[in-house]
């Protein structure tokens, strides 16, 4: 009997060695992760959503966990003639569309950062992580 208890602390030792193990790596492994997963360098090919703009709203203009702050988006869509694709209303950013035939994509974002509402926007960029 005592050598299944003394198997039984040997296998609680391991664990939580091994939990404490993971427990310390996994921050390091996770910043490790972020710092690939970044905009590509100026140099490199960037790879957009063609005709897509996030706008990043001021949190005091317009809060789109709100009726108030998702009348006031459309209101701005309205205004500056785009479409909205979808709302990250956790980060308070509109993904829209721009149709070609009117403006740029830099043009359309030049009009829309002069709007006291937008804190900034920028095109689509596509993310992709470089090593896993």
């Amino acid at each position: 009997m005592s050598s299944f208890y003394t198997l039984a602390r040997h296998l609680l030792i391991y664990a939580l060695v091994t939990a404490f193990v993971t427990s310390s790596l996994l921050p390091a492994l996770t910043m490790s992760f972020a710092e690939e997963y970044s905009k590509p360098d100026e140099g490199t090919q960037q790879s957009v959503v063609v005709g897509e703009i996030l706008i990043k709203y001021k949190d005091a203009s317009v809060n789109l966990q709100t009726a108030a702050g998702l009348e006031e988006s459309t209101d701005l869509m309205r205004e500056q003639d785009i479409t909205k694709k979808e709302d990250i209303d956790t980060s308070n950013i509109s993904v829209v569309t721009v149709s070609p035939d009117e403006m740029t994509v830099e043009q359309k974002i030049r009009e829309l950062e002069k709007d006291p509402r937008v804190e900034y926007a920028q095109p689509n960029y596509q993310y992709y992580p470089t090593d896993l």
